[in-house]
């Protein structure tokens, strides 16, 4: 930028520091003339920067381009058959060359979508359709490969060798991926085909003009190579392309010193290494090792089986037991079960055999229970309402007493977390999402009365990898220990007294525990090992040293943790019988005996962010038991139990939504209740799946969807509201569709735009829910938010290899200060710069995944490639496969990342799990 202006004429852009005899006419240009090409280049590049770093200098960018591009639009600056000229030299203009005007036309065309002034849009694009137009008349197609090309001029009947070449490409792909008017009429495969005509692999050589071009026979030069490695390599249909040019990368190596314009030897071969050659040398490089990485993925044909309606083209009924739910025994005699009425799916009763049934109240569930005394305390939890009781029952099943768990009365709801009974006590952990801590407590049994006896202990954090204000996550432990009971959950082992002390340390090299049983001399634990290493297993044992530990094969999954006669013992899951046992398995004995979030109302906003996922979960085990054998093999028997428990649960979440138990208090600043767009996103996404890819979707009515749609589509009475503009021109388009909360709303910060995974949510579920008459411009806003996203994070489609990116962008990036009025609840902010956690980044790619089909044809097959990368390698969630799967593809993941997300010790966990259970199933 600071070398706008070189020959200090007052016309922006950028040149050459000599003068030129450009055409060989005798109409010598002075130097730093500005050339159309070179300012193409400029302008690429800023661009690039300024939507790529959030900390380049925005405005200043947008101030530079706009001047450097305003030259081009004048009527005068053109060429006789109507396209961008060579140069902004009178002298140039008599000349008729494609390759600048392509350059540049996909740069006006981009900078039209980004520029806050309209009529300047309007302007470059145009001034970009017009070069387009001279370029789709003027195209020579190839009789033998189909590819489309071009001279170097209508003046001459030369082709273009390879860097001019791929400036035509590079220009057309940039126009077609901003939308310019005449897209349709480019046939980008073909004009990427003529790529391939450059190479003569027979010879071992990349010619520096097509094989088409009779007469010249000479080799590419380094920027050449540079250059088209940086395009086919960034491009589904070329990528093949970069190994073979990249065979002749070391031909161009001087010793130490660096990379010559010429092959060392060539006729045409000088001393000289160019800066800018190795620059654009190195650019493609990575381009294609980028590629290379995410061409690893394993990424095939998914044909379903010739049976496939087998297993679910049938009407489910609902039968009696709740499917997945089960009390541990507390004698010999079994385990306990849950019963609901069929018809009647709010009245719940727990069964044993050889027992008396024990009925609750109309909406209540019994979430656990354990003998006490000469009976037993059951702990209800109200549908909707999440308020948590403790009953005391004897031994005929009787209520004899009944308490409510409160912690803070009027703030929040206590969230069980586990519960057991040691001698006359009754040990409990609760969660309370206000103060973002979990609690232990402990009641005695008085007279058939609960007494609580110890005031609420805080315990420490279970240091969960997603942060401090995902406590309720982890699964929490309780065993019995003299005077007291151990604490397991997360890292943490702790010891809690009889008196209310508490003494912990931490389990070493644990992500998180997953099981854990009581032994005489301290708790053995089962944990997901945080290291990593060659033939070690992803899971280990930590228990006292007196014990002797089972070994754990690498090449399994270990489960079923015992201690049973002073020994420890674990089973393995190898074949597809293991995997639907230590399926059963761990959603009988997590969170709530099972339950999970069964009937929960919304207010902390577990629906969203732990029930949608099992329940997605529960639908991906039903798609890939259609479609992949071994799954069959290890779930067809299951499939009608986890159908019973889907409709239920289904039901219950349509009955929410019409009932306004949807709306959540968990995240506004004096806790009144909102819609937030994301969380009623995901809900629509998952009811459009039930009612799409399920036979007989009779859980919830059309009447509820078609209501909720709207409601998603429309933003009726949600937080957030749909706008245009609001954010600094450098950020996005001034009339761009974006979300936001509105300045004065409740949430902390208002006045903002929302994060990326926010309205790429939203506009997922617009686009495949289709339009809504009432909203008809949310689709064209949907577009407009995913463009945004690829834009900033995924140039060309491409998302980051590294799997890394930003959760915000806009002011709420850059910050604010008290004085510019932003936000009245957060009035002043340095910014939140932080990286997406994995989970936002999963759902920004499945998202993009999602609405593929609206984004410009060129970026499709990198969207693909780069999702199905970061998939396998594990740094997205792996159940982001199932938009892949959705659309024929499936991606083998990486076998330890399979491993370590194949136990389900928290709800929102099953989804991952399926997805790993597929991996390794597939391995067999």
């Amino acid at each position: 930028m600071d070398h706008a202006d070189e020959d200090a004429d007052g016309v922006k852009g950028w040149g050459v520091p000599v003068a030129w005899d450009a055409y060989g006419d005798g109409s010598v240009n002075p130097a730093n003339s500005v050339y159309t090409i070179s300012t193409a280049i400029a302008v690429d590049a800023l661009l690039n920067w300024m939507e790529l770093d959030p900390e380049a200098p925005g405005e200043e960018i947008l101030a530079t381009v706009t001047a450097s591009l305003l030259p081009f639009t004048a009527p005068e600056m053109r060429s006789p058959s109507g396209m961008i000229p060579y140069s902004v030299v009178e002298s140039d203009r008599k000349y008729d060359t494609f390759n600048p005007a392509a350059y540049m036309a996909g740069q006006m065309q981009r900078f039209s979508r980004i520029t806050p002034n309209v009529e300047f849009a309007k302007v470059l694009a145009s001034t970009a359709d017009e070069t387009v137009e001279v370029l789709l008349k003027q195209k020579l197609v190839n009789p033998k490969t189909g590819s489309w090309y071009w001279h170097y001029s209508i003046q001459e009947s030369i082709a273009n060798d390879l860097p001019h070449a791929s400036y035509i490409i590079d220009g057309l792909i940039k126009y077609e991926t901003y939308g310019g008017r005449r897209s349709a009429d480019i046939d980008l495969k073909a004009t990427l085909s003529h790529l391939r005509e450059f190479d003569d692999s027979k010879r071992d050589y990349v010619r520096a003009w097509p094989w088409l071009q009779e007469g010249i026979d000479r080799s590419a030069r380094s920027y050449d190579i540079g250059m088209a490695m940086s395009l086919a390599c960034s491009n589904a249909d070329t990528v093949d392309l970069g190994p073979i040019f990249e065979r002749y990368i070391p031909r161009f190596r001087d010793g130490s010193k660096g990379y010559l314009k010429y092959p060392v030897g060539d006729e045409t071969a000088d001393p000289l290494i160019v800066n800018e050659y190795e620059a654009y040398l190195y650019q493609g490089v990575i381009a294609c090792d980028l590629a290379r990485s995410r061409g690893d993925t394993k990424v095939t044909a998914v044909t379903p089986p010739n049976d496939a309606n087998v297993l679910l083209d049938k009407p489910v009924l609902l039968s009696a037991e709740v499917p997945f739910v089960s009390f541990a025994p507390d004698d010999q005699s079994g385990a306990t079960r849950v019963k609901t009425t069929p018809g009647d799916p709010s009245s719940f009763m727990m069964v044993k055999s050889g027992t008396a049934e024990i009925s609750f109240d109309p909406g209540e569930i019994p979430i656990a229970t354990d003998a006490l005394g000469d009976g037993k305390v059951v702990f209800v939890r109200h549908i909707g309402q999440n308020t948590l009781t403790i009953e005391y029952r004897d031994a005929e099943g009787r209520r004899v007493d009944r308490r409510q768990v409160v912690h803070a009365a009027g703030r929040s709801e206590p969230m069980f977390r586990a519960a057991t009974t040691y001698g006359n006590r009754l040990y409990l952990v609760y969660y309370d999402n206000f103060s973002v801590r979990n609690f232990a407590t402990a009641y005695e049994l008085n007279a058939g009365r609960l007494v609580q006896v110890m005031n609420p202990v805080e315990l420490p954090s279970l240091e969960d990898p997603a942060g401090g204000t995902y406590e309720m996550i982890p699964a929490i432990f309780l065993l019995p220990r003299k005077n007291g009971i151990e604490i397991v959950g997360g890292v943490l082992s702790a010891q809690l007294h009889a008196d209310g002390t508490l003494e912990s340390t931490r389990i070493n090299d644990c992500v998180r525990a997953i099981e854990a049983v009581s032994t005489p001399d301290g708790p053995a634990v089962l944990c997901h090992r945080l290291s990593r290493g060659d033939n070690v297993s992803r899971y280990f044992i930590s228990a006292p040293r007196s014990l002797t530990l089972p070994s754990i094969s690498p090449n399994a999954v270990p489960f079923h943790l015992e201690y049973d006669h002073g020994e420890l013992s674990v089973q393995h899951a190898r074949t597809p019988a293991d995997f639907a046992a230590m399926f059963t398995f761990d959603l009988e004995r997590i969170q709530q005996n099972g339950w999970m979030e069964f009937g929960v109302g919304n207010v902390e906003a577990r629906i969203p962010w732990s029930q949608i996922y099992y329940l997605n979960g529960f639908l991906d085990l039903l798609k890939l038991s259609k479609e992949d054998g071994q799954m069959r093999n290890a779930f067809e028997h299951l499939v009608p139990k986890i159908r019973e428990r889907l409709d239920l649960e289904v039901y219950w979440l349509g009955q929410h939504w019409k009932r306004g138990n949807y709306q959540t208090r968990a995240f506004t600043v004096d806790r009144s209740p909102a819609l937030f767009a994301v969380q009623t996103s995901r809900l629509l996404l998952l009811l459009d799946r039930y009612l799409k890819e399920l036979d007989a979707p009779t859980a919830i009515s059309a009447d509820t969807f078609q209501d909720l749609r709207e409601a998603v589509h429309c933003l009726r009475d949600h937080i957030d509201v749909l706008a245009y503009g609001g954010e600094l021109p450098h950020w996005m388009a001034g009339d761009r569709a974006n979300l936001r909360w509105p300045k004065g709303s409740k949430f902390k910060f208002d006045g903002l735009a929302v994060p990326f995974n926010h309205q790429n949510e939203w506009a997922y579920s617009v686009i495949r829910t289709g339009t809504v008459q009432k909203c008809s411009q949310a689709p064209k806003a949907a577009q407009d938010i995913i463009t945004h996203f690829v834009d900033h994070i995924a140039p060309s489609g491409i998302l980051p290899n590294s799997g890394i990116w930003n959760y915000w962008w806009g002011t709420a990036y850059d910050g604010w200060t008290k004085d510019e009025g932003i936000s009245v609840n957060y009035p002043e902010y340095t910014g939140d710069k932080s990286r997406a956690w994995i989970s936002f980044k999963t759902i920004d790619t499945m998202s993009l995944l999602g609405s593929i089909d609206a984004l410009p044809v060129s970026v499709r097959g990198n969207v693909l490639a780069s999702a199905a990368h970061l998939i396998q390698l594990g740094r997205l969630y792996p159940f982001a496969a199932y938009e892949l799967q959705r659309r024929g593809y499936k991606v083998n993941l990486d076998r330890d990342v399979a491993l370590d997300y194949s136990r389900v010790s928290s709800p929102w966990e099953l989804q991952n799990a399926v997805w790993a259970y597929r991996a390794l199933l597939s391995e067999q």
